[in-house]
């Protein structure tokens, strides 16, 4: 994390000290007088940790006896029943709730099941109660005191904005894990794959403890600027001495969620260098004080270094992926056991993804009749899925929920229904809808197959191969659930499909390549000179951007230079009246080069600056197409 060892004649002006590890009996000392543990409680919360410590975890191998455990999660775990104590009156079983705590705190950050049985046999032989997830994460009539309060605020309760969440048991325990350290002000860190709900479950818990969500999303180049905040260029004079100073200080988005007790979001926190994020620990401490050595010496004339101490509702939030996929890595133990860390398992399962398919559909929509009263689209996309995972060209897949959600909205944008055809036409100014079962298959081409041969990976099979046998699967599988016959030449889904030729359509309102088609801009001039539209391939590629548009999301085309990715882009745009901004990127090109910066005004008075809009913020207040070249 970040350590090294200091040169020898640098540690000769020292005198060293060496720490060892605190002694059993000394911890129970500390744990009686700072948590107001009774001392038999103390006794078996320490047995705990000295059991978990002879284990190794086989995830994190190199933690060693701090693998399961470590001396902060034995303080939190005793602070938890301190602060809860302090509420609860009359008769109640402790030591479930003890046992029913540690396992939320001490298994709620491993990642195997293995590895969750072992801490649950070392509670339950010392705290003699039995331990069961079912209770936990689950909500009936025995479920446990500890999380049916979480339980019912979060699963029946949803506020507006969310109710696309399906409450699988995955999301439930993510809840109530979440729910129960923000609920004793700890430091939250959440672990898991892309897509697997870490931020919706975050802007979600600040919309049910109404506060504000302010938040940082890191990279290579955060610095700690990004989190404290700099010395500004003053751009609103009010008084005479405003107009003396040059510039002011500004604070950054976790000194104003400090002093207005927010919630704070670090998104990506292993991105960000070592030695930023260590500048955070002192709010990660019990005291979640914060010395602004940044901001010099106080307002007037004074010298003292402001101290920022937070208020009682602030609540820090950090996500990450796990280490191993592109510039992503683990973080310090020093800075990793100051938080709650908390393991966010992908869904896998065929049932949950299913539910969450058939929960985010439309009303109306329907692929096929089904003996459990469902849609047939869920069914149907599990089946291609696993056909598509057990293929060559499909192995190294992962299930990811975005992709399947992004599935199902264009389906529901896509598809013609009683219901939703004259509003959907409006909105997106669609001139033709297709039947749910074309949507289908048009869905899973925008997911899955287009993207095909990406990568900077050579591939052993032949992309366009690859393609085809999607593409006949589909309409296999279409033609057997519906029992209607889909010709695959006249879809004009994959290259050489030459039985219909591309049929443009330009009216006042929409451009597009049927059977998509999208709003105009508001430029006038329209026409497409020297662009060939028509040509096979290049018809191909605009109609897979157009299918791609109909969606809110951005698209990224990847292919060998000169195959006319930006050119194509440029002609759909021209034709469909929206102004393109080009922007070539580099590996010198900084964050200010695409949103702005502080400048001199030109012809100004002395040290007078103003804020001007990079290209990338004046395009989004415009409402412009962007292309990231090059990204």
């Amino acid at each position: 994390g970040g350590r090294k060892v200091l040169s020898r004649a640098f540690r000769d002006r020292f005198v060293e000290l060496h720490f060892d590890a605190i002694p059993p009996r000394e911890l129970e000392t500390i744990l009686e007088q700072r948590c107001s543990l009774p001392q038999s409680y103390c006794k078996k919360l320490v047995k705990v940790m000295q059991d978990l410590q002879a284990h190794r975890r086989s995830t994190i191998v190199f933690a060693g006896k701090h693998g399961f455990i470590t001396l902060r999660d034995l303080f939190r775990w005793a602070e938890r029943y301190r602060r809860a104590s302090q509420s609860t009156e009359g008769f109640y079983d402790w030591d479930q709730h003890l046992a029913d705590d540690g396992y939320m705190l001490l298994a709620g950050r491993v990642r195997r099941p293995e590895e969750c049985q072992v801490i649950r046999t070392i509670l339950e032989k010392h705290l003699r109660r039995k331990v069961d997830p079912a209770r936990l994460f689950s909500l009936g009539d025995d479920t446990s005191q500890v999380a049916a309060g979480i339980l019912k605020q979060v699963a029946m309760s949803t506020p507006e904005g969310f109710r696309h969440i399906v409450w699988t048991y995955n999301m439930r325990q993510l809840a109530v894990l979440i729910g129960q350290a923000l609920k004793f002000g700890e430091a939250v860190l959440l672990v898991g794959e892309t897509g697997c709900g870490k931020t919706t479950l975050c802007q979600l818990y600040s919309v049910l403890c109404k506060q504000q969500l302010l938040g940082v999303n890191c990279h290579m180049h955060t610095e700690t600027a990004d989190f404290l905040g700099g010395l500004r260029p003053v751009r609103h004079r009010s008084s005479e001495e405003d107009c003396q100073k040059l510039f002011e200080w500004v604070d950054g988005p976790l000194v104003q969620a400090m002093k207005e007790g927010a919630m704070f979001l670090i998104d990506e926190i292993s991105l960000a260098d070592d030695s930023v994020l260590e500048r955070l620990n002192s709010v990660l401490e019990p005291g979640r004080s914060l010395v602004l050595a940044e901001k010099g010496g106080g307002e007037g004339n004074t010298t003292e270094v402001e101290n920022v101490v937070a208020k009682e509702n602030f609540r820090i939030v950090a996500t990450m992926n796990p280490g191993g996929d592109f510039g992503k890595k683990e973080l310090s133990p020093a800075l990793r056991n100051r938080f709650t860390e908390i393991w966010c398992p992908s869904t896998y399962d065929p049932t949950d993804l299913v539910q969450i398919i058939e929960h985010n559909l439309s009303d109306g929509l329907q692929l096929c009749n089904q003996e459990d009263g469902t849609s047939g689209f869920g069914h149907a996309m599990m089946e291609f899925i696993a056909w598509f995972s057990e293929q060559d060209f499909g192995s190294r897949y992962v299930v990811s929920i975005r992709d399947i959600l992004s599935w199902v909205s264009f389906i529901n944008r896509c598809s013609a229904t009683s219901v939703t055809t004259e509003t959907l036409a409006m909105e997106t100014g669609t001139s033709q809808m297709l039947d749910p079962s074309l949507a289908y298959i048009h869905g899973a081409c925008l997911v899955y197959v287009d993207g095909l041969g990406s990568g900077s990976v050579s591939v052993a099979w032949d992309p366009q191969l690859a393609q085809r046998q999607c593409v006949e699967f589909l309409c296999t599988q279409v033609g057997q659930k519906t029992g209607v016959d889909v010709n695959t030449d006249q879809l004009f889904l994959v290259e050489g499909d030459g039985g219909r030729k591309p049929e443009i359509v330009s009216t006042a309102d929409s451009f597009g390549i049927q059977p998509f088609t999208i709003p105009k801009g508001p430029i006038a001039d329209d026409r497409l000179t020297g662009y060939a539209l028509h040509a096979s391939t290049t018809a191909l590629n605009a109609q897979r951007v157009l299918r791609a548009l109909q969606l809110p999301r951005p698209v990224l085309l990847e292919g060998s230079p000169g195959v006319g990715k930006t050119s194509l882009v440029s002609a759909v745009a021209k034709a469909s009246g929206h102004e393109l901004v080009r922007i070539n990127l580099s590996e010198q090109t900084d964050v200010s080069d695409l949103f702005g910066a502080d400048l001199p005004v030109e012809g100004g008075v002395g040290g007078q600056f103003a804020w001007r809009d990079g290209p990338l913020l004046s395009a989004l207040k415009a409402g412009n197409w962007v292309v990231l070249d090059e990204l």
